[in-house]
């Protein structure tokens, strides 16, 4: 049986969904409910108050 590495790492809560990239790729449903999957077991970065890569990069540039 073949696994998706990116859909494994969204699954287990290792990995946030970058949805903005997502539009083209022809995964993005999959990887779209690995990442529900994730949040309703409230697995990896969704077991706590976590914060985003994109959100901690915004906030570095205005500072």
């Amino acid at each position: 049986m073949e696994k998706n590495f990116n859909e494994e790492q969204l699954s287990s809560g290792n990995a946030y969904l970058y949805k903005q990239y997502a539009g083209k790729c022809p995964n993005k449903i999959a990887f779209g409910n690995a990442e529900a999957i994730a949040q309703s077991k409230k697995l990896g970065v969704w077991s706590g108050n976590y914060q985003k890569p994109w959100d901690y990069r915004k906030q570095q540039r205005s500072n």
